[in-house]
């Protein structure tokens, strides 16, 4: 019953979580374009100028489609802790609202799609800045100073980041500094669609006492068609790239909306790699989506370093985040009451993501069966190896466990095995961060308390960003 009750109440925060407006259209099934005409609403512009004046551009990516950036641009031009922040920084949001629109990130330039990405958009929209000016929030216009500048990401707007820098020597050779939070450097099981659907249909041990298939694969297809569509490039670019073999070879039968059961297989052949489909000697031919999309521009591969540092990794800070079991819904409520904005956004999100984080553990994984899961600590959304970049060749679990009764269980509260993770990253590893107990929807909005303008985080990320300057 407790399972069903978790299933169950994340369904429902979901939905509730969709009712917001400010983030209804993300939730909604949408008809997607690869018109150019399509990103209309696609932005550079400098927000808050009147206050947050400084001569060092700072410029904010957010993840998927929607801008959360309303907490930390508040903190930025209110909050006493921001002062010299001010005095340092500009801000400018890369705004690419994605509702109707079918763009990737984009990987690699070698593909005809390249143009159409969200990094060969960030490059035209700053040129365009430097040379005619943008129009800011506060309808002034203003220019992109020609000068190095600093980036701040959550989430896919990371692997934006990474997707610029790499495919644009010189403005990464601009770009003094890069803070990633949450972000899928290697993917997310959560973004590999058969993965989702394999999940789902057995989740482990649990698959008894959680609602009857047919439920769980309607749950699968509400994700994977209104969430995460299989339409949009730069949803599928978000899959695990499954540097460490992590995706086993499974066949599976699922229930599929309006067709029924169907036998499915999920493989490294659904991996976001480039050429994970042409892999041999794998029987998986039942992909989503069926075929690559036109505007694919190579999987995670393409910007992920063969050694420490590569592909401008050196200049990253890579904020990892994880949730922890116990926290009901009067707990979330009470953490809620002083959260910017005065509405009940960040409980749902927060309560969604908790309990989402619980199925991602389900995730079966090769020489990792429950209780143990390769995937235990994670934000809700992408698990806390990918959020630190590790290399995939870490021979054990990154967390640390105790061993009751004879049964190897996750020690608790949760310890990340720092030594571990720091032998395996690929970025620096004086530059991780890892948030206990923060969720994915927390590490864009900081905890920012409205009524104190204060932050637990946005502080360390401006000293982070402050120590990069000239």
């Amino acid at each position: 019953m407790r399972s069903l009750a978790l299933l169950g109440l994340a369904c429902s925060s979901l939905f509730a979580a969709s009712a917001q407006d400010a983030d209804k259209a993300l939730f909604d099934p949408q008809v997607l374009s690869e018109d150019p005409a399509a990103k209309a609403d696609w932005k550079l512009t400098r927000t808050a100028a009147d206050v947050v004046d400084g001569p060092t551009p700072l410029i904010l990516v957010h993840g998927l489609s929607t801008d959360f950036w309303k907490a930390f641009v508040a903190w930025a031009s209110d909050s006493d802790e921001a002062i010299e922040f001010r005095a340092q920084f500009q801000l400018w949001k890369y705004l690419t609202p994605n509702e109707g629109v079918n763009a990737a990130v984009g990987y690699s330039d070698a593909y005809p799609g390249f143009d159409e990405s969200l990094a060969a958009y960030l490059d035209r929209f700053i040129a365009d800045a430097e040379q005619n000016g943008s129009e800011g929030t506060d309808g002034e216009t203003y220019f992109f100073p020609q000068a190095p500048f600093c980036m701040l990401t959550h989430s896919q707007g990371g692997m934006t980041a990474r997707a610029f820098l790499a495919n644009f020597p010189d403005r990464a050779e601009q770009c003094l500094g890069v803070v990633t939070l949450s972000a899928p450097h290697t993917g997310s099981p959560g973004a590999t669609p058969e993965w989702v659907r394999h999940t789902l249909a057995r989740l482990g041990p649990l698959q008894q006492q959680i609602l009857p298939q047919p439920l769980r694969g309607a749950f699968a297809s509400y994700l994977l068609g209104s969430y995460l569509s299989t339409n949009r490039q730069s949803d599928m670019d978000m899959g695990w790239a499954n540097f460490d073999g992590g995706i086993p070879t499974r066949t599976f039968r699922a229930w599929i909306s309006q067709r029924g059961y169907e036998w499915r297989t999920v493989s490294a052949r659904d991996a976001s790699q480039t050429g994970a489909r042409e892999l041999p000697g794998i029987a998986d031919n039942t992909f989503e989506p069926a075929q690559l999309l036109p505007n694919f521009c190579g999987g995670i591969d393409e910007v992920t370093p063969k050694k420490r540092g590569g592909l401008n990794m050196d200049k990253f800070f890579l904020y990892g985040a994880y949730v922890e079991p116990g926290n009901n819904f009067d707990e979330l409520r009470a953490q809620a009451e002083h959260a910017y904005g005065g509405d009940d956004t960040g409980l749902y999100f927060n309560a969604a993501l908790r309990l989402l984080s619980v199925i991602m553990a389900q995730c079966e994984t090769n020489g990792s069966r429950a209780p143990l899961g390769t995937f235990l600590l994670n934000d809700g959304f992408v698990p806390l190896q990918s959020q630190l970049m590790l290399d995939g060749h870490e021979d054990t679990l990154i967390y640390k466990t105790c061993t009751i009764g004879g049964v190897k269980l996750p020690a608790h509260p949760f310890a990340p095995r720092l030594r571990l993770i720091r032998q395996h990253t690929l970025a620096n590893p004086e530059r991780l961060r890892i948030l206990r107990g923060w969720s994915h929807y927390d590490t864009v909005t900081g905890r920012y308390d409205d009524t104190t303008q204060t932050s637990p985080l946005f502080p360390m990320i401006a000293q982070d960003l402050q120590s990069v300057l000239p």
